[in-house]
């Protein structure tokens, strides 16, 4: 009967021995699988901050070409008022130098 509790207890040790090998194989796996999932999760989160830095960045070019354009037209407006609003001075600045220049040489 000794002998017979010895030997459960023996095959008991070697069930259990094996049942930590499973477990430490297992968790190796999980482990293994675990760096795995986070290394591709770093991989993509890299990529779609990428890519949504590179749109922003689009987004704020058009913007900025956008600006620029009213802004070009806004000055190009105000030039225009600018040079419309100035003519009939400048018409009157010329008849001026005309009638000035054609007293002094106009009658020689």
């Amino acid at each position: 009967m000794v002998e017979e509790t010895i030997q459960k207890i023996v095959e008991a040790e070697a069930e259990a021995e094996k049942i930590v090998a499973r477990a430490n194989s297992k968790a190796k796996e999980i482990l293994q699988n675990t760096e795995l999932e986070i290394e591709n999760i770093l991989k993509t989160s890299a990529a779609d901050i990428k890519n949504e830095l590179k749109k922003a960045g689009d987004k704020a070019e058009d913007l900025a070409d956008k600006l620029y354009e009213q802004i070009l037209q806004k000055g190009k407006e105000d030039n225009r008022a600018a040079a419309d609003k100035s003519k009939p001075k400048l018409d009157g600045a010329a008849d001026f130098i005309v009638g000035r220049f054609m007293e002094k040489y106009g009658n020689s």
